[in-house]
């Protein structure tokens, strides 16, 4: 089903560029890509998913969305709720002094139930005036009619599923962008390579599709590597045990719920040489083995293949049309990397400068010939603009465009015992980092406490067993301890190394530096 959809991703793409071209030469904070990456993101989602053609950036639909992604990360993060940590605190009454945060969670359900409901009955306005019947939404109403449900079920299931896949398909995407435009920046190299393939495959005269994607191995490579090297997600979906289970001594009940860790599976030195640096080569080898980066098994990710051909068709334009750089040319350090981990949370600053003036023309011809399978364009003036006007602009003689982003220099951050023990545990930071990230990308502050782990005691009678377990490091699909208090097992020597990245890195825990002389 997914090559249904390939027409409206390859015309998002097409979008993308001339947008982009919009900001050719101006200095542009990453802030400001990362909304038009997650505007492309979304048109499609929007069309795919409920029919419906996305045309400005103020939509309502689209705001509504926007903030409903933006309260569910706040609200699954254990450090803005305590009802995260204990959740008997769900029990309290409302009035209660410090309840308040029900009041808050009232809202935001409010809010969600508008959110769905009110693109969901846009959708079924369209199905039932004949105007859409290709649409995920429209189909799964059709075949769950077929299956004998009745209209309510129908309705309850095919709404949320709809907003389900929404929800799944752009913010991951949309930090799967950010994480290729971080990498191209760094490894310069890699980009001239990845261009040169799309240089001679392609020609000069037209943008990559779909069909093109067979004949680019080194792209699919980097593409692969991308996933590979900033994982949208830290974690993968619960699993539960279908039977008892006993790994490393320690036992897994039938019905324990398992996450598996997909960070420290795609970061596995064993199976990946050197897995911090970002080498697209490595995918050349037909051994080396996939990550699962969508999860595996019943519940793996059901649009991964539409996500693997989004991602193909707006790199490989993005590719074709651009170069990306950090402002100045200065060399950019990955350290920040260890603590912020996909860098979306970071400040940067960008400038957009195209490759070459043929690349120019076909991208402004490409958008131009699709623009109006939307909307009619809004004027270039108005401050909801999405597209710019279809007559391209005159273009100088330029070398091809070149997407500059700023040395990032993040302040200094907090960090309580949870963080700690996190950053002693090489296996469970890319764990921490893209948890804190999703924290960060919507509360754009620093100040917040690292809090991951609940305080469970750590009695050494009963250490193996899985009541003990907080945030489990999952490996392979099994469970590996990780417990608030630092047991004997976690060796030394690297904690006495992460003391010492702490203090380099100016990490603090409260007012004292945590790696002060009495931790030497």
């Amino acid at each position: 089903m997914v090559h249904v959809f390939r027409k409206q991703q390859q015309r998002q793409a097409n979008a993308l560029l001339q947008r982009m071209l919009s900001i050719s030469h101006r200095e542009q904070s990453l802030e400001s890509l990362e909304l038009e990456l997650g505007r492309t993101i979304a048109s499609t989602a929007f069309d795919m998913i409920y029919g419906y053609p996305l045309a400005v950036a103020d939509d309502p639909f689209l705001l509504d969305q926007m903030t409903l992604t933006a309260n569910l990360a706040k609200a699954v993060m254990p450090s803005n709720f305590l009802v995260n940590v204990l959740p008997f605190l769900a029990y309290v009454p409302a009035w209660l002094p410090g309840a308040g945060w029900k009041k808050t969670a009232l809202e935001w359900r409010k809010q969600k139930d508008h959110t769905i409901d009110s693109i969901f009955n846009w959708t079924k306005t369209q199905i039932a005036n004949g105007a859409d019947d290709h649409s995920i939404t429209a189909t799964a109403l059709m075949e769950l009619q077929q299956l004998g449900y009745n209209q309510d079920d129908a309705d309850e299931f095919a709404k949320n599923f709809s907003e389900a896949l929404y929800e799944g398909a752009t913010d991951t995407s949309t930090s799967s962008l950010l994480a290729f435009l971080l990498a191209m920046m760094l490894y310069p190299e890699t980009q001239l390579k990845a261009q040169k393939e799309v240089d001679s495959v392609i020609g000069q005269d037209r943008l990559p599709t779909i069909e093109d994607r067979a004949n680019l191995p080194y792209i699919n490579a980097l593409i692969l590597e991308v996933l590979r090297w900033e994982p949208a997600l830290p974690l993968a979906i619960p699993h539960v045990c279908t039977e008892d289970n006993e790994y490393r001594g320690y036992r897994i009940p039938k019905g324990a719920v398992v996450f598996g860790n997909i960070w420290s599976i795609s970061h596995d030195e064993k199976t990946y040489n050197d897995p911090e640096l970002f080498n697209p080569a490595r995918f050349l080898d037909p051994d080396t083995p996939v990550p699962p980066i969508f999860g595996w098994g019943r519940r793996i990710c059901p649009g991964n293949h539409f996500a693997q051909e989004m991602l193909f068709i707006i790199i490989s334009s993005i590719l074709a049309a651009f170069t990306i750089s950090n402002t100045g040319g200065e060399s950019v350090e990955e350290n920040y990397l260890l603590v912020e981990g996909e860098g979306s949370s970071l400040t940067y600053k960008a400038t957009s400068i195209p490759r070459i003036d043929s690349w120019c023309m076909v991208a402004e011809a490409a958008c131009n010939s699709t623009v109006f399978l939307l909307r009619p364009t809004p004027p270039a003036t108005s401050p909801g603009a999405y597209y710019l006007p279809t007559q391209p602009s005159p273009l100088s003689p330029e070398p091809r465009p070149v997407v500059e982003i700023e040395t990032p220099s993040p302040p200094p951050r907090k960090a309580n015992a949870a963080f700690v023990f996190l950053a002693r545990n090489s296996d469970l930071k890319g764990v921490m980092q893209s948890m804190k990230h999703m924290e960060d990308r919507f509360n754009k502050k620093f100040d917040y406490p690292y809090v991951f782990l609940n305080d469970v005691p750590f009695d050494k009678r009963f250490k193996y067993h899985t009541s003990q377990l907080t945030n489990a490091n999952v490996s392979y699909g099994v469970i590996e301890s990780s417990h608030w208090n630092q047991p004997d097992w976690v060796d030394e020597e690297y904690a006495t190394s992460m003391r010492k990245w702490m203090k380099e890195n100016n990490i603090i825990y409260g007012e004292q530096n945590l790696a002060d002389t009495r931790y030497e």
